[in-house]
């Protein structure tokens, strides 16, 4: 089940940075964050969308309308 009622905002715009195409070290940097905080988030996001790997999981967000699909 997806819970995705329960992603933070700073999930929400970590997955529409994955879905550009940052890595982890990018997004740490984007968003003034460690990147170990920045991995951290990213595991919570998988457990909330339910997915194996974060491919998976801006798939399913972009579904369900978190973020674009075809985003520039």
């Amino acid at each position: 089940m997806l819970d995705v009622n329960r992603l933070t905002l700073e999930e929400k715009e970590i997955l529409r940075l994955i879905s550009i195409g940052y890595s982890n070290k990018q997004i740490a940097a984007e968003l003034q964050i460690s990147e170990p905080a920045a991995k951290n988030h990213m595991t919570k996001i998988l457990k909330k969308l339910n997915s194996l790997n974060r491919t998976e999981a801006v798939v399913k967000a972009a579904v369900i309308g978190l973020v674009p699909i075809g985003a520039d």
